[in-house]
């Protein structure tokens, strides 16, 4: 992998991490997975995400 592919990479981990930080820190008692999923594809689309490797997922509560 070369050094720009290796930094390109980074960045999207860290905007990916910033999403998840955003959006759990709006959840709230009643959200669902599907709402918290399309917080997360709102948050990033308004960053200017246009490509997506997997759409963003929400996963909690019991199962």
């Amino acid at each position: 992998m070369s050094a720009p592919e290796l930094r390109g990479f980074r960045e999207v981990q860290r905007l990916a991490y910033a999403c998840a930080e955003a959006v759990a820190g709006q959840l709230r008692s009643g959200v669902t997975e599907r709402e918290a999923a399309r917080m997360q594809r709102v948050w990033l689309r308004e960053r200017g995400v246009r490509d997506w490797f997997h759409l963003p997922f929400a996963w909690f509560g019991d199962r």
